[in-house]
């Protein structure tokens, strides 16, 4: 079963599949690889400059997302050319994790609907937090100001975008009530797979 894990950021959909302890496949990790890809690389250059490109001939992302994260025409342009390989090697992931025999996948992806990652899953959970929590933690975690926190949490969907989720976590900061929610929610994940 691959259940997709998804949320705004700053909702600690990390620590949610952390405290689930299944197999994981961290969507971000395969987007930053892709990123470094030949063909990827030339096809963002084209599109949004070669200024996006740091002294090793990198994709500098703090770059790419000044750009991307400007308006709803780049950040879907961005998406049109690093979905589809994302996708692809997803896909790749999820075939070899169940060779190996793993009967739960987690697929965490902040744009799990928006790539269309969602068609993929079984079952999606959805983490979410107040928009003061979010800020804060992203502001701690990517060194932002407040104002780049809250450019980032704007181009973000609203809750109401992930109603199609299966199940909801809601996470504002206290650990006990994470963990008892995602312990239940754990069991019951379980409790599908002995059914299929």
């Amino acid at each position: 079963m691959v259940v997709g894990i998804t949320g705004q950021t700053g909702s600690g959909k990390s620590t949610v599949v952390k405290m689930l302890g299944f197999a994981e496949i961290d969507a971000d990790k395969v987007a930053h690889e892709v990123l470094r890809e030949k063909e990827v690389k030339a096809q963002l250059c084209e599109r949004f400059g070669e200024d996006i490109l740091d002294e090793q001939g990198e994709i500098c992302r703090t770059s790419l997302a000044k750009k991307a994260f400007a308006g709803p025409a780049a950040l879907s342009m961005l998406g049109a050319i690093t979905y589809p390989v994302i996708t692809e090697r997803i896909l790749d992931r999820i075939d070899a994790l169940k060779e190996q025999g793993e009967s739960i996948i987690m697929l965490d992806a902040p744009t799990l609907y928006e790539s269309g990652a969602d068609k993929m899953c079984d079952r999606v959970i959805f983490v979410t937090a107040d928009r003061e929590v979010r800020k804060h933690r992203i502001m701690a975690r990517d060194g932002l100001t407040e104002q780049a926190a809250e450019l980032r949490l704007s181009a973000q969907k609203q809750d109401g975008f992930y109603n199609s989720a299966d199940f909801k976590i809601i996470n504002n900061g206290r650990k006990d009530e994470l963990e008892k929610a995602v312990q239940g929610l754990k069991n019951t994940l379980l409790k599908l797979t002995e059914e299929k």
